[in-house]
């Protein structure tokens, strides 16, 4: 929770999602209840003067097919925004740089969804003519200021990412050291986990989006239904094995995303018409199959990877707890940590303007038979010592004496020195003696 406010451009960021949906939401749940409520097929006056009694049942069934295009288009965008609004979330969450661009990319692609919304409804519009309902003007309209409102918001969206993703950039370093190699292998997975985020949209709900489209079918429905399924549990699968390094299970991970490749493949083949294409629906299963494409490539890479010193820093389990010792996979380290580290800081911080004792091994003649020495105790003298030893009395007076600090011994032939030069003493002295 206090990622979500830590900066103003994670509040921003924030903002600007929240507006969006606000903005989305409601103009697509009223464009829906319109369609609903407006659009039925049997009040429509008999088109037989337009086409003939033999093409009515025709036209009819071609309006059927729009009204039911715009109902399940208009639920598909409304669970894209809760989607990517759930992505802006878990970005400022996990403080985690590519989900944030990634975010930001897919606000432009809710305004490129925006405009395939309003060519369908065009396209509706010029097919119907004179047998247009009411609504779908209306809708065209409200459908067009969505789109514009999008476009303006996805501008200054683009520049708090840029700002959140250089604030957010530091924390591959912190997360896994100074190491680059080990560095290039955490961008990989990073890059790995945020495919399987997309995943969910892109397979899942696609998937969904199919077994509704096939209810009238009880063989495919129920053939989606555990395709559905399927491919949920995957994604899991496909985490697992990032966080234990299972080549078994990344195997199975692929070679399920190869199958969905032909899947959406095939379902295109099957619904596409060439005289009247859906293009959400086109362009949905197109950009499913790329967003396979990148995942299987990313899954490939992170398998090649494992047993090379990546694991200690990636932390996630769908059974257990994360261990407060090791690197989350998405935000770095854990919350408790970063508390320990905070504690830990500030306890160094007081402890410096102490009194600090360290041991010493090989005490000076002079001092006494305590273990522990204060870091102002004395150190004997040496050659350098002896030779500035006549003088002490002249430099008794001296103006630069230090006076602020305290004296611990009497002994006159012993240099006060700070505190480095005691500590690096007695640390050469106990290397030599080892």
């Amino acid at each position: 929770r206090e990622r979500l406010f830590e900066s103003k451009w994670s509040k921003w960021f924030l903002a600007l999602a929240l507006m969006q949906v606000i903005v989305t939401v409601p103009i697509l749940i009223v464009t829906l209840i319109k369609v609903e409520t407006s659009t039925h097929i049997n009040d429509i006056a008999s088109p037989e003067h337009i086409f003939g009694s033999s093409d009515a049942s025709s036209f009819k069934n071609y309006l059927r097919d729009k009204v039911i295009r715009v109902r399940m288009e208009n639920i598909w965008f409304i669970l894209y925004e809760i989607w990517k609004l759930w992505l802006v979330f878990d970005a400022i969450l996990q403080a985690n740089s590519l989900t944030v661009i990634a975010s930001a990319a897919f606000t432009c692609f809710s305004g490129a969804l925006g405009i395939m919304q309003i060519v369908e409804s065009i396209n509706c519009l010029n097919s119907l003519t004179s047998e247009c309902p009411d609504s779908l003007p209306l809708n065209l309209y409200l459908q067009i200021a969505m789109t514009s409102v999008v476009w303006l918001i996805a501008i200054p969206t683009a520049f708090v990412a840029f700002m959140l993703y250089k604030d957010y950039g530091w924390n591959l370093v912190e997360r896994t050291g100074p190491d680059k190699r080990l560095q290039d292998m955490y961008y990989t997975v990073q890059c790995f986990t945020l495919m399987i985020k997309i995943d969910i949209f892109f397979e899942v709900l696609l998937l969904v989006f199919y077994a509704v489209c096939a209810n009238q079918v009880k063989a495919l429905w129920i053939a989606a239904t555990v395709l559905t399924l399927i491919c949920l549990i995957t994604l899991l699968l496909g985490r697992e094995a990032i966080a234990k390094e299972k080549h078994w299970m990344m195997s199975l991970f692929s070679l399920f995303q190869g199958g969905i490749i032909f899947i959406n493949l095939g379902v295109m083949a099957m619904v596409t018409d060439t005289k009247d294409v859906w293009y959400t629906l086109s362009i949905y299963g197109c950009a499913s199959v790329v967003i396979v494409v990148f995942t299987l490539v990313m899954a490939v890479r992170c398998q090649r990877n494992f047993g090379r010193g990546l694991q200690p820093h990636v932390n996630w389990s769908l059974y257990r707890k994360a261990s407060k010792t090791s690197t989350n996979l998405e935000g770095g380290n854990s919350h408790q940590q970063e508390r320990h580290h905070r504690r830990s800081n500030r306890r160094r911080q007081r402890e410096h303007h102490h009194t600090v004792t360290i041991p010493a091994p090989l005490p000076p003649p002079h001092a006494s038979n305590n273990s522990h020495i204060s870091i102002y105790e004395t150190l004997p003298e040496s050659n350098n010592m002896t030779e500035n030893k006549n003088d002490s009395s002249d430099n008794k007076n001296n103006d630069n004496k230090i006076e602020d600090e305290p004296s611990l011994t009497s002994t006159s032939s012993a240099t006060r020195v700070p505190p480095s030069v005691f500590t690096e003493y007695y640390r050469l002295q106990y290397q030599a003696k080892r």
